[in-house]
């Protein structure tokens, strides 16, 4: 090792004050410590194969780690080895290497036996389409492997799920992806492709950076910006699916006087893969049929229906109830009809004497006696009597 090499030990405290060094160093050894031979060369070799610094940091969001997270039971599902569609058995095969017919909907058909198990949370292996059983070599970061459902049977666990209080967590593979990803076939066939600088070619173009030398998964530079940004843009897209927030903002334009104006495709996930440059990146393609979120789409029938059935709810006199900015929550009236919204990523309580709940966000909102509990990015409409 070079003399004028310089190395640094970067630690995280975990949520429970338990201190984890990266690279991984067992801090109870001193001499792994004192003795920087005794590290790992090739992740050596990786910290100098940049000329510039790297980027070790930078900031997601501003939200402290959520109290559910620190209280979850969290459940890893295998989803290839966990459940087949129902009536259908895992394949009969004795190479582990091969698939074995577990799928979305058979996780939707199981979620009992889990709520019964007690645990509250699901942490699904990879569900990008892939050539592997594992799924952890992805060829495309914004669709779902044919092998274990597609768009609709994802949506239906997740909503299925939800009502169950059962969080859904997807692993999401963002140090390498696979040599089928059209980006590596971009850059190994062409030295002048974009996409060359996303991975670290030692000879051009057989031999590159893989994960733990696996060929089939070479190693992305998520230092650079172009790579940053398309793994970002992945998962915005996969968070987007989780809607709470999108609901409530259009429970709140819904309940506007102005007239409610829908971008089309809004109502049934519709997004776009990227942040908006260009007017053609405004939007994609329209979902029809089983790309739909139908769950979604439920929820804008009826919010229509409310908003043109039943005018008091836009059209009386606002009157603001409660307004806590620090906790995110929001109400007001108008005529007899009561608005919550909790835009905040922790569950609240408002008391709504002598109301009846007519429309949320979220079916893990309740009206027991006089007390509305809202989940965390929440909201109801109530009516008093």
């Amino acid at each position: 090792m070079p003399m004028s090499s310089a190395f640094y030990l970067v630690i995280a405290q975990t949520t429970n004050g338990k201190s984890v060094s990266c690279p991984y160093i067992d801090l109870s050894v001193p001499e792994l410590v004192t003795q920087p031979e005794l590290f790992d060369q090739r992740y050596f070799h990786r910290l100098l194969r940049q000329p510039a610094p790297q980027v070790f940091e930078f900031n997601v969001d501003r939200l402290d780690i959520p109290a559910w997270l620190r209280e979850a039971v969290i459940y890893q599902i295998f989803v290839d080895r966990f459940a087949p569609i129902p009536g259908q058995p895992f394949a009969d095969t004795q190479d582990l290497g091969a698939f074995f017919g577990g799928a979305l909907r058979g996780i939707t058909a199981r979620l009992d036996y889990l709520s019964e198990l007690g645990v509250n949370c699901l942490w699904l292996t990879p569900i990008f389409p892939a050539p592997s059983h594992h799924g952890y070599d992805p060829m495309d970061y914004f669709a779902i492997e044919p092998r274990l459902g597609d768009m609709a049977d994802f949506q239906e666990l997740v909503a299925a799920a939800h009502g169950r209080g059962l969080r859904v967590v997807l692993d999401f593979v963002a140090n390498h992806l696979s040599r089928q990803h059209p980006a590596f076939v971009a850059a190994q066939a062409d030295p002048a492709s974009p996409t060359r600088a996303w991975f670290f070619f030692r000879d051009y173009p057989q031999t590159y950076e893989a994960f733990y030398d696996v060929p089939d998964q070479p190693v992305v530079n998520t230092d650079l910006p172009a790579v940053r940004e398309y793994l970002i843009g992945a998962a915005q897209y996969w968070l987007g699916d989780d809607t709470r927030r999108l609901k409530l903002a259009a429970l709140c334009q819904f309940t506007l006087p102005q007239p409610p104006i829908l971008y089309y495709g809004t109502e049934v996930g519709l997004s776009q893969r990227q942040a908006v440059g260009r007017l053609e990146e405004a939007r994609l393609p329209m979902l029809w049929n089983e790309q739909q979120d139908r769950s979604l789409l439920d929820f804008y029938r009826r919010l229509i229906q409310l908003r043109r059935r039943t005018t008091d709810v836009w059209s009386e006199p606002r009157t603001m109830v409660r307004v806590d900015d620090e906790h995110g929550l929001y109400a007001y009236r108008c005529g007899a009809y009561l608005v919550v919204l909790n835009n905040h990523d922790q569950a609240t309580a408002l008391s709504c004497p002598a109301a009846e709940l007519i429309l949320t966000t979220d079916a893990g909102a309740t009206l027991t006696g006089e007390q509305l509990d809202l989940p965390p990015f929440a909201g109801a409409i109530c009516r008093f009597d």
